[in-house]
This record gives C-alpha cells, structure tokens and sequence, in this order.
C-alpha cells in the first residue's frame, strides 16, 4: 500500500491506527513528500507530494513496492497548487493521467474527499464523483449517535453493495477502530 495522508501524523496517527486495524506497517508506504528543485531552480528541496506534478514519482513507488492501492487522504491536500478542485477541466487532466496510471500498474486508487460544510455534497467540482467507478459515503446514522453508515452512492463495475453500520471505538491501548456492525436498510 501506498499512502499519501499530509494532514495525519506518522507516529502519532496513522502507524497506531494502522496496527488497530491488524495492518502490518512494514507493508505500507508513506509518500507525503517528493524531490524537486527550489523556485530558483538552483537546489533540491523536500517539498510535499502533488498529483500535478508527481504521479511519475508515484508511478515508480508503486513499481518499486509492487503496490496493490494507493490512498489519497484528502484529495485536496495532494492536488497540488496549479489545479482547481471546482474547475472540472482541471480535474479531468489529474484524473485521466491517474486511471491511466492505475491501468498500468494495476493498482487501485482510493481517494478520500470531505464534505463541505453544509454537507450537503463532497467539496470541490461533481467532476471528482463522475471520474470515480465506485464512490461510497461515509455519514452519521440518522438516529443513533454513536454508529456511522459505509454507503455506496456509485457503482459502474457491478452491483450496488448493502449499506454499512459502524462505531468507532478504542481499543484497549485507547487508539480509534472500527467496529463493523452489519448490514443496515438505509
């Protein structure tokens, strides 16, 4: 797995959630930043990872760790500066050189996106959900507090799957997971 999650902590966030979840660490890539030049073009910087200008750097992470899904977490925060999440023009140029990519290597691509504010339908351009196989919604149970629903909006590659119930809980070392709770009529 190749991960890409700038706003998340390695050590304080991810890697304990990960081993929450069962996940081996050893097998999960961190890809937040890449290599370029500086504005002046004169040094090598670290600088954080953007689709627009390193999918060829994913490309070979994804070769070199024979990688089988990379995650986007959020969307947003990999774009890069250069690119609109409203303008679906822009979107369309990242999202075709990404299913080509993911074509190549055979890798699947999840990309995490956020609501907006009024919840109402995910931030940035409807672009995001038209270039998606599969899209699936993460929200709060209507009438139980604590329990979310895992719902499929989209699905061009085969049968709409049953909707989701879920908690998050602590586990004993107090770090969140998930709770699956079976299939749901909402």
């Amino acid at each position: 797995v190749i991960l890409i999650s700038p706003e998340d902590g390695a050590s304080d966030t991810l890697r304990p959630r990960l081993e929450a979840a069962g996940g081996d660490p050893s097998a999960v890539l961190l890809l937040n930043t890449a290599i370029g030049l500086n504005k002046q073009k004169t040094r090598i910087v670290k600088r954080p990872f953007s689709l627009s200008h390193d999918l060829e750097v994913l490309e070979d992470a994804i070769k070199y760790k024979k990688a089988v899904l990379v995650i986007l977490d959020p969307l947003t925060a990999v774009l890069g500066r250069s690119i609109n999440a409203s303008r679906d023009q822009d979107l369309r140029e990242i999202f075709t050189s990404l299913a080509q990519l993911a074509q190549r290597t055979r890798c699947a691509i999840l990309i995490v996106r956020h609501l907006n504010k009024l919840a109402s339908r995910g931030a940035g351009s409807s672009g995001i959900l038209d270039a998606a196989r599969v899209g699936l919604l993460a929200a709060q149970h209507p009438y139980e507090e604590n329990k979310r629903i895992l719902a499929t909006t989209k699905n061009n590659l085969g049968q709409k799957a049953p909707s989701l119930s879920y908690q998050v809980i602590a586990n004993p070392s107090g770090i969140p997971s998930i709770q699956w709770l079976g299939e749901n009529t909402y």
